[in-house]
């Protein structure tokens, strides 16, 4: 059946529930692109900074194989890779180090830090009543979700909160580079093939001979 004669047909609720999943949608779709961008742009930076890495020994002729140049290009990245680790592991260090000074403290090593950061956001209920609704058999969004928890301060829960701070800029600066390891990865293997191609897909024998010799050559004998 067409999709506006349902739309026409349906009541005013069904029309509303929607109308609204669609604009969820969009905002869905809105976000995964700003963060494919994102990614987009960070792994670009990164195949830069791996030409930067290999342009040298490339000019001047250090390398001359592609195995060469992989061999020199991912060692170059391990070493970078171990670099850009050195300042989230001790960040991370940094917070496990608070951690353990709090507990010897206070003794609260069972204690959920991860859970009590959660204090600091709101929480929204997506089992309440009418956020998820069927809509010819297919369950979607057809209402924002209300707020089951406000942001709260608690000051016994401080050390957590700055402990969980440091553990997630971590986790994320580690991912980014990780990210940034693999990009310069692809693209150091993509030059090890472009630099030394010897393909002859555009190459013409009868286009290639530019020299013909000042005297003839005697007959054979």
């Amino acid at each position: 059946m067409n999709p506006f004669i349902l739309f026409a047909s349906s009541n005013e609720t069904d029309r509303r529930t929607l109308i609204i999943g669609i604009i969820i949608l969009l905002i869905l779709f809105l976000v995964i692109g700003l963060i494919g961008g994102a990614l987009r742009f960070l792994f670009l930076r990164q195949a830069d900074r791996a030409e930067g890495m290999i342009n040298n020994v490339v000019r001047a002729h250090v390398v001359n194989t592609p195995k060469e140049l992989r061999r020199f290009g991912f060692r170059k990245n391990a070493r970078a890779l171990f670099r850009d680790s050195l300042w989230p592991f001790l960040i991370a260090f940094v917070g496990l180090l608070i951690w353990i000074i709090e507990n010897i403290a206070v003794a609260r090593w069972s204690d959920n830090i991860f859970a009590d950061f959660g204090d600091l956001f709101f929480w929204f209920d997506w089992s309440a009543e009418g956020v998820i609704v069927k809509f010819f058999g297919l369950s979607i969004i057809a209402a924002f979700p209300p707020v089951s928890h406000t942001p709260e301060f608690h000051l016994e829960h401080l050390c957590h909160y700055i402990e969980c701070f440091f553990f997630i800029v971590a986790i994320v600066w580690y991912a980014i580079a990780c990210q940034g390891f693999i990009a310069r990865m692809v693209r150091i293997d993509s030059l090890a093939h472009s630099i030394f191609d010897s393909s002859l897909k555009d190459f013409k024998a009868q286009e290639d001979i530019h020299v013909t010799p000042e005297k003839p050559l005697p007959p054979s004998e």
